[in-house]
């Protein structure tokens, strides 16, 4: 019986076994799926990070900084490089390898320096070898640095000796140029379509010397990653380049424009864009529109000339497409520009039309040509390659129509334009009215109260020809502003508002002598 009692005993020992075994499966099973479903989180966490705060996203590569980080040769030396960022959302910044930032944006990269336990650290250097970021520093001579170190772009700070016992912090502003002068914020870029991420590098040199005068060697090298993104943004503009000259509305003399030979009228001009972000390296700059019908006659034939530029014209339908590509080396680096001029902040793709219709359609203007010619603009710029951005960045599609007047012995005739409320520069590039105090006033939160603005009328003129008169006037009160109310309709700004007076600025320069400027009652016809 105990042979057999025995028996049964081992049996039970082994189910024991083989329970505890397929348990620990089971529970090993479990742990995996669990992972699996915590990194199915995390990328969907990052996904949608890309979508919403790619910057952000882009961040969260780069690791935090740890202690391991900080050694260097000598127990006695802590040198470190790093960025602050919240990088959880816990309103706590962390310590952060590398930055992400918006071209022409700044972030601090601050270097931990401590000595620690006995001794002195001698001959020091700190060395920045840049390779997409310009340096801001205002650092002055002190206890621990040698001299002073007041620039745009510093690439080496010498320090002094520093005794055990000092823990130094220095810092400064790292940005994609010299951010005093229009033309140099993108100087750390320049032309290559490859610096929008690189990788910098710190290195700190220097002997440390313990009391008993055991000397260490130290050279410690980090590696700093910094990435940049920009966006492009695309306009019709009114005028452009430094003299202001017209796009919107373009006047012409009809002089030499037929060709009685051929029995044709050739119509040319120009149609200018502007890309004005500035930010990123220009890939490819688009202009498309329609050629309108002249007194019911298509155009016979439509040229579009320029350098570098490639274009579509279909005749049926007076659509055509034309746009100018960059052109790269095997280095990365923008060989042949996308677009034509530059001026300040802005670039501008200009294109020039030769338009021709038959002579008939001509003959029946009576000497004067007015084409409005609808039209449409986008840029696309090379951007960060990495995978948080869009690249090539595609911009708005900007929309407008061109304007363009021949007129017989005319020159360039008549051109207007509208302009109200005050100017907000770079990056807005708009004008704006405040409506703060009618806020107010609206609201019975102040009775005495008033913003005054101007609404400009600009007229212009060639300098050839006669015009008898212009008259301009005001557009009825449907189109004055409005009040948006917090249930979501709208109520007419026009009865908190009144002119309270009129100028007028060089009007001699376009009437000379003898001209003269009557102002009526729109609605009464009162002088």
């Amino acid at each position: 019986m105990s042979g057999i009692k025995r028996h049964f005993s081992q049996i039970k020992e082994m189910n024991k076994t083989k329970a505890i075994t397929s348990m620990v499966v089971v529970l090993a099973i479990v742990t995996m799926v669990m992972t699996a479903i915590y990194y199915a989180q995390k990328v969907q966490i990052r996904e949608q990070l890309i979508a919403t705060n790619p910057e952000l996203a882009r961040a969260m590569t780069y690791g935090e900084l740890t202690e391991e980080d900080e050694k260097t040769q000598s127990e006695n030396v802590r040198f470190s490089v790093y960025f602050a960022r919240d990088l959880n959302g816990d309103g706590y910044a962390d310590r952060v390898k590398g930055t992400c930032k918006e071209v022409e944006g700044e972030d601090t990269l601050y270097m931990s320096l401590n000595v620690l336990g006995d001794g002195y650290l001698k001959d020091a250097k700190i060395e920045i070898e840049a390779d997409n970021i310009y340096f801001k520093t205002a650092l002055v001579d002190d206890d621990v640095i040698s001299g002073n170190y007041i620039s745009e772009n510093t690439t080496a700070i010498n320090l002094k000796q520093i005794n055990a016992g000092t823990q130094k912090l220095i810092f400064g502003q790292v940005r994609t140029g010299d951010y005093r002068y229009t033309s140099t914020k993108r100087d750390a870029i320049g032309k290559d379509t490859n610096k929008y991420s690189g990788i910098n590098k710190i290195t700190l040199t220097g002997t440390h010397v313990k009391n008993d005068g055991t000397e260490t060697q130290i050279e410690k090298e980090i590696e700093v990653p910094v990435d940049w993104y920009g966006t492009t943004k695309a306009e019709i503009p009114t005028t452009y380049g430094s003299n202001g000259e017209k796009n919107k509305y373009q006047n012409y003399n009809t002089e030499g424009i037929v060709d009685e030979e051929n029995q044709e009228v050739n119509l040319e001009f120009k149609i200018v864009s502007q890309e004005s972000n500035n930010k990123l390296l220009l890939e490819k700059s688009t202009i498309e529109g329609t050629i309108p019908e002249l007194n019911g006659y298509k155009a016979t034939k439509v040229e579009v000339i320029g350098d570098n530029v490639e274009y579509t014209y279909d005749e049926e339908t007076g659509n055509f497409t034309a746009y100018r590509e960059a052109t790269i080396g095997e280095d990365g680096v923008v060989t042949k520009e996308a677009y034509t001029s530059s001026w300040n902040t802005a670039r501008y793709n200009e294109i020039k039309l030769k338009v021709t219709y038959p002579l008939e359609a001509y003959e029946q203007s009576n000497g004067t040509v007015i084409l409005n010619i609808p039209v449409k603009a986008t840029f696309e710029g090379y951007n960060n390659k990495n995978e948080e951005f869009d690249n090539p960045y595609v911009s708005n599609t900007a929309e407008d129509i061109i304007t363009v007047t021949y007129e017989r012995g005319g020159g360039d005739v008549i051109g207007y334009d509208v302009q109200v409320g005050t100017w907000v520069p770079n990056p807005y590039n708009v004008y704006v009215v405040s409506k703060e105090n009618a806020v107010k006033y609206y609201n019975q939160v102040q009775d005495d109260t008033k913003d005054t603005y101007e609404v400009r009328w600009y007229v212009s003129r060639g300098n050839s020809g006669e015009i008898s008169n212009v008259e301009l006037r005001e557009q009825d009160s449907n189109y004055t502003d409005k009040f948006l109310k917090t249930d979501g309709t709208y109520e007419d700004m026009l009865k908190y508002s009144k002119n309270i007076g009129i100028y007028f600025t060089t009007p001699g320069a376009m009437f000379g002598e003898n001209g003269w400027i009557k102002v009526y009652n729109d609605e009464t016809d009162e002088l």
